[in-house]
Formats: C-alpha cells, sequence, structure tokens
C-alpha cells in the first residue's frame, strides 16, 4: 500500500482554492449587473440612432414627393404617402414618423406672378419620430434627454419644385 503524506503546502493549497472560489463567484455576479445594464443602455442609443435614421429618410422621400406635386393639396398628399411607406420596426419604442403640417410650405409663384431674383419654388417638409427609451437619460434627478419618457426628433427638407408653373424673371 501507498503512503501518502499529507504536508502543511498541500492543505493550505486546497483552502486558498476554495476562498478563490467565492470570490470568483462574487465578481461574476456584480459583472453580470455591469453587463446587463451596459446593455440596456446599447439598446437604447440602438433606438435612438434607428429613430433619427428612419426620420431623416421618410422625411427625405416625402420632400422628394412633394416636389413632383403641381399643387399644395397633390404636395401633402404624395408627402404623406411617402412617409406612410416608413413604418417602425418597434412600435413600442419609437412611433412611425409623421408628416408635420404645421411646417408644410408649398411655395409656388403663380398665378401670374413672377419669380423674384435668386429665388426658386420650392417645398418644405418637416417630419417628427417620437421615442420611449427604455431607460431616461438623467443626471442628479434631471434629464439629459427626453421629456419624461419620450423624445421627439424633427428633421426637415427643402427641395425645388419640378413641375412649377411659375415664370422666371
Amino acid at each position: 500500500m501507498a503512503n501518502i503524506t499529507i504536508t502543511k503546502k498541500n492543505i493550505s493549497l486546497r483552502g486558498s482554492q476554495q476562498r478563490n472560489k467565492g470570490f470568483t463567484l462574487a465578481e461574476v455576479a456584480v459583472s453580470s449587473f455591469i453587463v446587463i445594464f451596459m446593455l440596456i443602455i446599447a439598446l437604447d442609443v440602438w433606438m435612438l440612432i434607428s429613430a433619427v435614421q428612419m426620420n431623416d429618410s421618410a422625411c427625405r422621400d416625402a420632400a422628394r414627393a412633394a416636389a413632383q406635386a403641381p399643387d399644395q393639396p397633390t404636395a401633402q398628399n404624395l408627402a404623406f404617402a411617402a412617409v406612410a411607406t416608413h413604418k417602425s420596426v418597434a412600435p413600442m419604442f419609437n412611433q412611425s414618423p409623421t408628416v408635420d403640417i404645421s411646417n408644410f410650405q408649398f411655395v409656388d409663384y403663380t398665378g401670374g406672378a413672377t419669380i423674384p431674383a435668386g429665388q426658386t419654388p420650392y417645398v418644405r417638409v418637416t417630419t417628427f419620430c417620437i421615442v420611449h427609451p427604455i431607460i431616461p437619460l438623467s443626471v442628479f434627478g434631471s434629464l439629459i434627454i427626453g421629456n419624461g419618457n419620450t423624445l421627439r426628433f424633427n428633421q426637415t427638407y427643402e427641395f425645388p419644385l419640378v413641375k412649377s408653373k411659375a415664370l422666371p424673371n
């Protein structure tokens, strides 16, 4: 039969290995909370970036479509139709872009008027998109971005009219 000798060195190693397992478990628990928090912040930033990109694309398409119209009612209908093609993937977090009618401008120098020097007939379209972030970003109780739990992005594009009836100077 083989003789097994236990020395002080072997006993102390075994005890330190058990203590290291406890520290490792604590490190994993603390770091998992930090990683989860960082993932939620990354998701918030991704939602904000995608909402800005979607609103920008919708506004550009709406202004381009409205510039093809011969009059203001047709231009508004074309702008609404162009924006309707941009739907939100996650409507719970961000709404689809919408045309802001109060800022819609269709400037066509018709009715016998001539175009002033340095001017051109144009259409200006403004769209907005409302985002609901998961975590409202705040520091010491004051919000950095957002109003309560919503954030509104506006975008404005201006295009020259393609089918203008105005006469150049």
